[in-house]
């Protein structure tokens, strides 16, 4: 049986949660769920902790209408705000542990662990790592880990996202509240990239306007990758308010 996966996302007016699995190499979801939060985060910046892990703690639990099976989330993906999101590039290679130079696991995880100690700007966090390419000996390439390929060496090209580290320390102190682990993190435009990859119709490379409430987000995507966001403060309901 397929692991669930749950992604919680955190805007400025609401809580959503999507569950759901993966299987040959499709999505299935198997819960969406939403909750208002207006007033209680302004402009990314937390205002009431504990009614915001409150609401998160009341989605917790959800009956899976196909298997009729009671389902309690304990770890989920968090989904980032990308006010003062920074994108560095990284470039790091690190020597083949088999004797007979046959690419592990533990070699990708060696290597992606050098770039988790690249020097970003103090008071920043990494929230992810997202490699972009693999090189091996010769200038071979690949854009997933190259497993058991043979190589002295492996080489990761990757980017580095970084958001505030209060920014990341808040809204994961949201979830701890509501006792749910965030497993992994990751910021709303390189999931947005991500899902567009799926869409023929989108090109590779693009401007991408994500028009939140409060917030809108400029990002500049190559080849699917986020390599700038800018963030302003206004929004539809400003924009509404106008009219």
């Amino acid at each position: 049986m397929e692991k669930n996966i749950s992604v919680i996302e955190i805007s400025d007016t609401e809580i959503r949660l999507v569950v759901g699995y993966e299987k040959e190499g499709k999505v299935n979801l198997i819960h969406v769920a939403e909750r208002p939060i207006t007033g209680l985060i302004s402009g990314g910046e937390i205002i009431d902790f504990q009614t915001l892990s409150s609401i998160v703690s009341s989605m917790r639990e959800f009956k899976d209408e196909t298997t009729k099976e009671k389902i309690t989330i304990n770890e989920a993906t968090l989904l980032l705000p990308a006010l003062g999101l920074n994108v560095f590039q990284s470039t790091k290679t690190t020597n083949v542990v088999s004797p007979y130079s046959l690419i592990a696991q533990i070699d990708i995880e060696n290597a992606i662990t050098l770039v988790e100690k690249e020097n970003i700007p103090s008071g920043s966090k990494i929230v992810d790592i997202i490699p972009d390419v693999f090189v091996l000996e010769k200038g071979r390439t690949f854009a997933n880990p190259p497993i058991n390929e043979k190589s002295k060496d492996v080489t990761v090209k990757a980017k580095i996202h970084t958001l505030p580290a209060s920014t990341v320390g808040d809204y994961r102190r949201v979830l701890e509240g509501a006792r749910i682990k965030a497993r992994k993190m990751c910021v709303t435009p390189y999931a947005l990239a991500e899902l567009g990859k799926a869409d023929k119709e989108i090109p590779p490379s693009y401007i991408l306007l994500d028009i939140g409430a409060d917030i809108t987000n400029v990002s500049l995507i190559g080849n699917g990758s986020v390599y700038q966001t800018v963030s302003f403060q206004c929004g539809s309901t400003a924009l509404i308010n106008q009219v």
